[in-house]
């Protein structure tokens, strides 16, 4: 009792510890990576079940002025002249946009002269933003690349540092806000044209809120980052996602293009919207990876600013929300090491568990707020197995009763069933649909006069040994041994649906091992051995049967004999390896075979349709593979009674096989029948009377 209370307080440390690393490691920067996936897939799920409220629209605030492969393709230059850019500005400033959001860098002088153009458009304009680039050195900040003077006197500017927030992680869930720029007036791109559109400046106040006077309130997480609320994206016709671009966008072309009339028709598009002109053509390289495949520099942007301007649906919960769900989780695993049945107490930690994740995943997608869950999950998993661990070593002491008890009767894998199910320690069985496998040495008693014991018994000893492992690798249960001769079966302990093509696979590979045990005996100056094999698949009785003092997991019944009747029906047609009609039926679409013919063999009033396998499905090679077929088609005419197409057959065969024993048997039966004469009650059976 002493032990196992110390075990249990060990577990009860171990799932503590673990729950108390993982409450901390859920708020680390650095271990936010597979948060970062869960989140996609948390705000795919939001999106596909709020729909059609997270779609995005055309009515929407912000409207996406592009360049793209096509746009490039007629423009044919690249990138974008700066006197297009100004007439594309002047454009959208006639048509009415309150704000022009430009997501390229105007940092160096233009080589072109455009530049003077440029710069009487932007003086014209009182709505623009321009994108900079805020340069860090070591994680801190070192200067502000902003456009040149002549562009940037005429515009706001804001930083666009779109980056993953974990180093683990390409994917962008957030916006970061550096406060130490904050404090210096210098904010990112989106949250400047979200100022622009607003007209108020943007601050942090003390509760984590970003604040644009008394207009907006955007909420932030503990780090001062804005979760991107990732809208639902349209599918065309061919089932293909659309980018955001093309769905609340323009493309440039339109507006450079234009004449007077199409410009009044595009004035419903930007009258008194925010217009982001950006690049999203792939020699941009302004791609990024979003929730489920990449966008672009632009489109996340856009994404930002309908985030905040939507006052930022999705919120980091609380840190006591996050904590009390590991402190839940941690009660739940905590009490189920009190839980003395297994079943019931997995049952219990997975229905819990799996209650508090479904709590978890409807919060976010009814109230926004994201708890972490990744964590929680890893914890989870931990605390799992170390509560069945715990179930494991109190169980350890029963099984260890019965391996002591039958260890040494029954073999390991019967053992081993039998701890899963003491019900099965009893004498008797049951009866089950299996095929069993008998197999000897040809000449044994021969082989064995001319040999020494120790000789003999090491021989032995490799032969059982190679041809056992074969058949362990296929799934069979060894049942004994007696003297050359292995006994084994499939289709117990276990069931198995495919026994009689594992017994048959097990066949074939026994005689391919042999092949390869007698050519290293042939080398070293020793006859080779041949097997006899016969396999059977019907009812069986199987169980542990003996006596009260000592039993064996074995196998009894008709079906059982008729495998053993079959292994010496191999001594009449020379054959190596023989199955009946039953076994082929469930094994046909995984072996070649020869028809070898019809028996009644000993104490059997039925007779049993035989067969040769070959080699594994289509696998036969050389010359058996045109003689299988000739062979089976032979035996079915000495069956019909017609001799001499059957004889003609059987040569052709002999002719391919000159060494075939079935096809000189054969042949031989034939040339007696035409001697003798077919009696009236000759049936093409053969008739054995020896085992």
């Amino acid at each position: 009792m002493e032990a196992k209370q110390l075990k249990k307080s060990f577990f009860i440390a171990l799932i503590s510890l673990t729950f108390l690393l993982f409450s901390l490691f859920q708020y680390q920067d650095a271990f936010t990576a597979i948060e970062d996936q869960v989140y996609s897939a948390k705000q795919l799920l939001r999106n596909n079940i709020r729909a059609p409220q997270s779609q995005v629209s055309l009515d929407d605030p912000v409207l996406i002025v592009y360049t793209d492969e096509a746009f490039y393709a007629e423009y044919n230059a690249f990138p974008l002249r700066r006197t297009d850019l100004a007439t594309i500005v002047q454009r959208l400033s006639d048509l009415g946009a309150r704000v022009i959001g430009i997501d390229m860098l105007l940092d160096f002088n233009s080589a072109y002269g455009e530049d003077p153009i440029l710069e009487q458009t932007f003086a014209n304009s009182d709505n623009l933003v321009l994108v900079s680039q805020a340069v860090f050195r070591d994680g801190q900040f070192v200067e502000l690349n902003k456009p040149i003077p002549r562009f940037d006197q005429y515009s706001n500017n804001g930083y666009s540092n779109i980056a993953s927030n974990s180093a683990l992680s390409e994917i962008i869930t957030r916006l970061r806000i550096h406060k130490n720029l904050a404090s210096m007036d210098i904010w990112p791109f989106a949250i400047e044209v979200v100022a622009r559109y607003l007209g108020a400046r943007p601050q942090l106040d003390g509760d984590g809120q970003l604040i644009f006077d008394d207009k907006l309130s955007v909420g932030l997480d503990r780090l001062s980052d804005l979760f991107i609320d990732y809208p639902l994206l349209n599918v065309d016709r061919a089932g293909q996602m659309l980018n955001l671009h093309q769905q609340i966008g323009l493309s440039a072309a339109e507006l450079l293009y234009a004449d007077k009339e199409d410009l009044e028709e595009l004035a419903f598009l930007v009258a008194d919207k925010i217009i982001l002109i950006g690049e999203v053509a792939e020699v941009g390289q302004d791609t990024y990876r979003g929730l489920l495949d990449d966008v672009y520099g632009v489109e996340i942007i856009a994404d930002e600013i309908l985030t905040m301007l939507d006052g930022a649906p999705v919120q980091a919960a609380s840190t006591a929300i996050g904590l009390l769900q590991m402190l839940l989780l941690w009660a739940v695993f905590i009490a189920m090491l009190w839980v003395t049945r297994a079943i019931v107490c997995n049952l219990l930690m997975i229905a819990l568990t799996t209650a508090l994740f479904a709590g978890n995943l409807f919060v976010y997608v009814s109230l926004g707020w994201l708890i972490p869950l990744t964590y929680a999950a890893l914890a989870s998993l931990i605390a799992l197995i170390a509560v069945n661990s715990l179930h494991y070593f109190s169980e350890v002491s029963k099984k260890k009763q019965i391996q002591k008890s039958f260890g040494q009767y029954l073999s390991p894998e019967v053992v081993a069933e039998l701890v899963d199910d003491p019900s099965k320690v009893r004498l008797g069985g049951e009866e089950r649909e299996m095929t069993a496998l008998f197999s000897d040495i040809a000449k044994f008693s021969t082989i064995s006069e001319s040999m020494a014991p120790n000789a003999l018994v090491e021989m032995l000893n490799d032969y059982l040994t190679r041809m056992c492992n074969v058949i362990l690798d296929l799934n069979g249960t060894i049942d004994k041994f007696e003297g050359d001769a292995i006994i084994a079966f499939w289709g117990a302990p276990a069931v198995q649906a495919n026994h009689a093509t594992l017994a048959c696979l097990a066949s074939i590979d026994m005689n391919a091992h042999l092949a390869l045990y007698n050519q290293s005996r042939v080398q070293e100056g020793l006859a080779p051995l041949y097997t006899r094999i016969g396999l059977n698949s019907g009812l069986m009785t199987v169980g542990s049967i003996g006596s009260a003092q000592r039993m064996d997991y074995t196998m009894i019944g008709d079906s059982v004999n008729l495998a053993a009747r079959l292994e010496g029906v191999n001594k009449v047609f020379g054959t190596e390896i023989l199955i009946s009609g039953s076994t082929y039926a469930a094994a046909k679409d995984a072996i070649d075979v020869r028809k070898i013919g019809t028996v009644r063999v000993v104490g059997k009033s039925v007779p049993v349709e035989i067969y040769e396998p070959t080699a594994r499905k289509n696998s036969t090679s050389g010359a058996m593979n045109d003689v299988a077929s000739l062979f089976s088609a032979a035996v079915e005419l000495y069956q019909q009674g017609n001799l001499d197409d059957a004889l003609s057959q059987f040569k052709r065969c002999a002719n391919l096989l000159p060494d075939d024993q079935p096809t000189q048997f054969y042949i031989a039966q034939i040339a007696a029948l035409k001697k003798t004469g077919m009696s009236p009650e000759w049936s093409g059976i053969f008739e054995l009377t020896q085992k």
